[in-house]
């Protein structure tokens, strides 16, 4: 019986070609690894939000073929950004994230029609305004706004729209996109500025036994060593590096250190396995297999240098592809 799996789709602006390379392995073998909950940020957004449709009509290899076309003919900077006199006068950025949508229900073409079945995607966004949140019982502000799709959301051209929106507003790159109003937070950025892999949203779904995370960066760090000299572009595209993996490794610490606590407390020797799990329920630990996809080597050029070169695009979704079947190889069956 396969494992009910959640996937994680971290940002990588222009590596997020990475991602969609990953996906048509996981569309191939949709049957091993059924996946029914999907949660992603930045450019991980945008490739969930077309993923998730393929899902909704069991479309999935459709929806990564599109997706490994989008990212191989338009993610340049003129397809993809809407250059803007009025964002940049306002200074609110260079252009507006109004292309975006077009190609984001492009690469749904083919995907919207047939037998459906349950799907569930969170998106998420930085809120410029504030959202509401709590700590304990008390009213707190947060800046992490999560907008939840499920299953009818998929079935209209509305409701899709509706998806490409928050998504757009979810990769929308402060300084080279303006914010986008995403109903009802209100002006949103980059997801990936607050939380760029929500596994935790993952974790507290109780029936979730195995989380597939994607990164577009190695695991030893976004790459051996900063980009030299470090300043300008090199400067910009580091930051959002380590940007993208600082939350990625906390949140992966703390499942494995859950994973851990979870087997010594049922190593102790004479107590009875039933208070143990009383234990772990009432303190809400449990196992969850983690599995990571991530470059098998660091991807060359930064993040942004995609968008300019059709040759790196290319080589960024080979290598998810590389990624995606070594570690399928690893994955007990």
């Amino acid at each position: 019986m396969p494992k009910k799996t959640a996937l994680i789709v971290s940002g990588a602006v222009s590596q997020g070609a990475f991602e969609a390379g990953v996906l048509e392995v996981l569309a191939a073998n949709r049957e091993r690894l059924p996946i029914a909950r999907l949660a992603g940020a930045s450019s991980g957004a945008l490739n969930c939000a077309v993923y998730a449709t393929g899902i909704r009509f069991g479309k999935e290899v459709q929806a990564a073929t599109n997706l490994v076309t989008l990212w191989q003919d338009d993610a340049t900077w003129n397809r993809v950004a809407d250059w803007s006199l009025k964002e940049l006068l306002q200074l609110d950025g260079l252009a507006t994230s109004d292309k975006v949508l077009k190609l984001l229900a492009r690469a749904v073409e083919g995907c919207t029609s047939g037998d459906t079945t349950d799907v569930d995607l969170r998106l998420t966004l930085t809120a410029l305004d504030g959202a509401a949140g709590k700590i304990g019982n008390e009213d707190a502000t947060t800046f992490e706004y999560s907008k939840e799709f499920s299953n009818a959301e998929f079935d209209t051209e509305d409701g899709r729209e509706k998806v490409f929106d928050a998504a757009a507003g979810s990769s929308a790159f402060p300084g080279l996109f303006a914010p986008r109003d995403v109903a009802p937070v209100g002006p949103c950025v980059d997801g990936g500025a607050v939380n760029n892999a929500p596994i935790g949203w993952a974790l507290q779904d109780g029936s979730i036994e195995q989380i597939i995370v994607v990164s577009a960066h190695t695991r030893g760090g976004p790459q051996p060593d900063p980009p030299k000299p470090l300043h300008g572009p090199n400067l910009l595209g580091h930051l959002v590096d380590i940007l993208v993996n600082e939350r990625l490794y906390r949140d992966l610490r703390e499942a494995a250190w859950v994973n851990s606590a979870v087997e010594r407390l049922r190593a102790l020797d004479g107590v009875p396995r039933e208070t143990v799990d009383r234990v772990l329920a009432a303190l809400s630990f449990r196992p969850v297999d983690i599995v990571e996809i991530r470059p098998l080597s660091p991807l060359e050029g930064n993040t942004f240098s995609g968008f300019s070169e059709r040759r790196l695009r290319d080589e960024y979704i080979d290598a998810g592809r590389q990624a995606a079947q070594d570690a399928l190889k690893k994955m007990p069956l």
